[in-house]
């Protein structure tokens, strides 16, 4: 078992996912769609993005509470970093621009700074709260 500070990690990762659910929801309150695809679909695209980067957010901290937390934080790490890399590619494949390449760039960050965070001894004593 590794013995390392993951609440450092566990920090960064908030940090990341906070700003991928700032940048969603201004593009929804702003108005401004992904290039030339439909507002409609912009928006609810970005709301439901928003929603697992929040949930997934607001799950960490919570993830040595209980068992239950502890494997719902599980279910939206691997949630929340392939959601990104799905968003990045329909951003960059169907609206043609560059910033779907930002969260292609992103997710394996999210998704390594998730892991070192469950690799603390946090998680093992998570698992086994009743």
């Amino acid at each position: 078992m590794t013995h390392h500070d993951s609440n450092k990690y566990q920090w960064a990762a908030l940090a990341l996912l906070g700003v991928g659910v700032v940048a969603e929801l201004a593009r929804v309150v702003f108005g401004a769609p992904w290039g030339r695809l439909e507002p409609i679909l912009c928006h609810l695209e970005s709301g439901l993005v928003a929603g697992v980067f929040a949930l997934a957010a607001l799950s960490l901290p919570l993830r040595t509470r209980s068992a239950g937390w502890a494997k719902t934080a599980w279910f939206l790490s691997f949630l929340a970093p392939f959601t990104m890399f799905v968003h990045g590619v329909l951003i960059l494949a169907l609206a043609h621009t560059d910033v779907g390449a930002i969260y292609g760039v992103a997710a394996p960050i999210l998704v390594l700074l998730l892991k070192r965070t469950w690799d603390g001894e946090d998680y093992y004593d998570a698992r086994h709260v009743s």
